[in-house]
């Protein structure tokens, strides 16, 4: 009788598989389960000297945005509470913004000149290129403005003789890059993710997501087919966030840096216009539309993990835009803007939980053909 004294061997090993297996499954299943409101907490972060405001991002409990108390608007850093407020305001300053924080470093404008700040108004660094516009108010949005830091490096936008050209600095005005493309008559960027720089460039009136690589002649589109114009921004680990248009609505967008990577993240339901304005690691944030109203939202790459951060002010609030996301210690901060139902614009954080997904295991927030290699690799008796 031939006895096969390794099938019992054989038969654990298909075991061990299946469970791991089962176990993968479950918590790549875990990875998109929407969170529950109860989770979540919102805070009014429009302090009372302002009589509006605006969170534009976070990194963890430290939060950058602006507000007004009837005049220009001055740029302003939380952590977390109203009361924590901080004007990054420079004096003599016309007007001032900040559009971004890497902790350490702010970057936005000031009376339309690109900068930066590292922690208050005293440190604000003009970052404007040399030979750019000086209009004094003549070129939409100020004449430079820096959107992105992620503390060594700044993007953003000039205007050249009343063209605007998207480019990116290292840390002073001289060391402007101009990453304009040819044939484009207007461009920006709007973020760096390592050696790449993420925004949009408009061809014939359109405008059109794209990727540099240093330098103008590098830029490649991420327009996918058949759609008619786009808009991207950073998200990180080689990802971009932003938004598609086929000729209605605006689609909610990511995308891992080709236009055939295109994700249409548009919740079901949707009446009007969706877009991701931000992301962190898996997660994206924006806002989308129903019954005419927008709704700040969380996602977490794919359409069906939207989770709707407008019920989480409560009844007071007709509108939201979620536009900044970090974590931190294990909570997720989201920064946005909200409207009252007087229609006056506030500045919000959101707070819940970073819940991390255990199949995500190389850590670059999504579960993939990477994470199953290092699985299989750890294949065998445990130390």
């Amino acid at each position: 009788m031939n006895v096969d004294l390794q099938s019992p061997v054989r038969s654990a090993a298909r075991r061990q598989r299946r469970q791991a297996h089962v176990a993968f499954a479950l918590a790549m299943a875990a990875a998109i389960t929407v969170p529950a409101i109860s989770q979540w907490s919102s805070t009014v972060l429009n302090p009372l000297e302002g009589s509006s405001s605006r969170a534009q991002m976070t990194m963890g409990p430290q939060q950058v945005g602006w507000i007004m108390d009837g005049g220009p608007s001055h740029a302003a850093l939380w952590n977390a509470t109203a009361s924590s407020w901080v004007s990054l305001h420079p004096d003599g300053a016309g007007s001032s913004v900040a559009y971004w924080t890497s902790g350490a470093e702010q970057a936005g404008q000031v009376s339309d000149h690109a900068g930066v700040w590292h922690g208050s108004a005293a440190s604000w660094i003009d970052l404007h290129p040399l030979g750019a516009d000086d209009s004094a108010g003549g070129n939409a949005g100020g004449d430079s403005a820096a959107w992105f830091t992620d503390g060594v490096h700044q993007s953003g936008m000039a205007y050249f003789n009343g063209v605007r050209h998207g480019g990116f600095w290292s840390g002073s005005a001289a060391s402007w890059v101009d990453l304009h493309p040819a044939g484009a008559s207007w461009s920006h960027v709007a973020g760096i993710d390592g050696e790449k720089q993420v925004g949009h460039a408009r061809f014939a009136g359109a405008d059109h997501a794209g990727i540099w690589s240093g330098t103008p002649e590098s830029w490649t589109a991420l327009t996918p087919a058949n759609a008619i114009s786009s808009a991207a921004g950073v998200i990180g680990h080689g990802r971009q966030g932003g938004w598609v248009s086929f000729g209605g609505p605006i689609r909610a967008s990511i995308w891992n840096g080709t236009p055939e990577s295109w994700i249409d993240l548009t919740p079901q339901g949707t009446t009007g216009h969706a877009e991701v304005l931000h992301g962190v690691g898996h997660r994206q944030v924006g806002y989308a539309t129903f019954s005419g109203a927008a709704h700040a939202g969380l996602w977490s790459g794919t359409a069906s993990s939207w989770f709707d951060l407008n019920a989480v002010l409560g009844g007071s609030y007709s509108n939201s835009l979620a536009l900044g996301i970090s974590e931190c210690d294990g909570t997720l901060y989201v920064t946005g803007v909200a409207w009252t139902n007087a229609n006056n614009p506030v500045a919000v954080l959101w707070t819940g939980p970073a819940r991390r997904c255990a199949a995500d295991l190389d850590g670059d927030g999504s579960v993939g053909a990477a994470d199953l290699a290092i699985l299989l690799g750890a294949w065998g008796p445990c130390p």
